[in-house]
């Protein structure tokens, strides 16, 4: 199916004034969301005695330029939806806000999700293959947007970590070259097929159908497969499933990042946590470097030359779906530490410049919030046989995060020319 592309007014592009009087243009990064024809083809043909389904998965990608980057608005409405932004990233580093949309809790999966997302229908199979009138649809079907999976790493922009990992308020994506499932079990992953004679037909899936998101390329947003309708196969107990809540276990502590841009999607972690008082367990989700002979994690790794000092980022995120007080430690070499706050409701962060001691700092953090901390790494040489003949230094810098009796930590390693 395609739609014709119509001009929106926030496609004008930034004008900046370089020296020598040319110009260059920014330009959005815009997302491109598709359907996965493979993730349909997970398919099943079930009945409990009441019920007649075709349940089926869905995945939808996002293969563009940029990330898909929703904003909850608060207050919410009235009726308890929330207003939702879409921010639009722009290559210089900049971005803008336009509406897109609602959020609204989902009382079957007990969190958050984008209005309107997909729809589903059920067509005619035609002799040949031809595509048929409409014989059953879903409602239009609300997600919660995140990272399940890698589906191109390939991508340029594509990170090595998942970026959106839980079902919050305050904002919601899907990265460039990932990929958001749902799984054929959940809730409102069907069709009632019950009355339809045994056949082929076309499982038609359609991303964005009200055109709420601004993409690349609106002509790529439906994928259809042929299923095969027959006995359908009983099942002894329930056709649908709630998901696990995104708030829940592993990701009710606090997320500490490393790396050296002031973007958090490129940050890496080890997605290792220890209760206090010790033990530790560790599970999927992180990329991370191998560990050194001490043991330590070797999150980020820094060589300076002659200035002695070396800047490097540090990203906190309170993946709870409560408040926190959240309480961040910086041990070793002598440091200058610059705050960063990314509001995501507001058009740029907010700076706000700190000096960290070993005692460390106390931020309030929301449901959801991310906070990128810029540090400034010190170190004096030793000398050894006079001046040109210092001996290199090393050293290590260690951060953790901690908030409740969870902490995440990591380690900087230090190295000077």
């Amino acid at each position: 199916m395609n739609r014709q592309k119509f001009p929106h007014p926030f496609l004008a592009l930034a004008v900046i004034a370089l020296a020598g009087g040319t110009t260059l243009a920014a330009q959005d990064l815009l997302p491109d969301i598709t359907v996965r024809e493979s993730d349909l083809q997970s398919h099943d043909h079930v009945t409990n005695g009441d019920r007649v389904l075709l349940r089926f998965a869905n995945g939808t990608p996002n293969i563009g330029a940029g990330a898909l980057h929703v904003v909850g608005v608060l207050p919410a409405n009235p009726d308890g939806t929330q207003d939702v932004n879409q921010r639009i990233f722009r290559d210089d580093g900049s971005h803008y806000d336009r509406p897109a949309g609602r959020f609204e809790f989902h009382p079957g999966h007990d969190h958050v999700h984008l209005e309107d997302w997909a729809v589903y229908r059920l067509r005619e199979y035609l002799p040949g293959g031809g595509v048929g009138e409409v014989l059953r649809q879903s409602g239009k079907t609300s997600f919660c947007l995140l990272d399940s999976a890698p589906h191109d790493p390939a991508l340029p922009g594509y990170p090595l970590i998942r970026v959106y990992r839980s079902c919050g308020e305050l904002f919601q994506g899907i990265s460039v070259g990932w990929v958001d499932i749902y799984r054929k079990d959940l809730i409102g992953q069907n069709i009632d097929v019950a009355g339809l004679p045994a056949g082929t037909y076309w499982l038609e899936s359609e991303v964005d159908p009200e055109n709420h998101i601004l993409e690349l390329d609106e002509g790529n947003n439906l994928a259809r497969v042929p299923v095969e309708l027959g006995e359908p196969l009983f099942i002894n107990g329930p056709l649908e499933f709630a998901p696990e809540d995104h708030h829940d276990d592993d990701h009710h502590r606090p997320d500490l990042r490393l790396g050296l841009s002031q973007d958090p999607a490129s940050h890496l972690g080890n997605d290792v946590y220890e209760s206090e008082g010790g033990g530790t367990h560790s599970h999927g989700g992180h990329s991370h470097f191998d560990h050194d002979q001490a043991g330590r994690t070797q999150l980020l790794r820094l060589t300076s030359g002659p200035t002695r000092s070396r800047t490097f980022f540090a990203s906190l995120q309170n993946e709870s779906g409560d408040r926190h007080a959240c309480h961040l430690h910086c041990r070793g070499v002598s440091r200058l530490l610059r705050v960063v706050h990314f509001d995501t409701s507001g058009a740029r962060p907010q700076n706000i410049s700190a000096r960290m001691n070993g005692r460390g700092s106390v931020f309030d953090m929301s449901a959801d919030e991310l906070k990128t901390f810029r540090s400034k790494v010190s170190l004096s040489r030793i000398g050894k046989g006079g001046r040109g003949k210092e001996k290199p230094v090393r050293a290590a810098l260690g951060l953790k995060a901690q908030y409740e009796g969870m902490v995440d930590q990591g380690w900087v390693l230090v190295g000077f020319r």
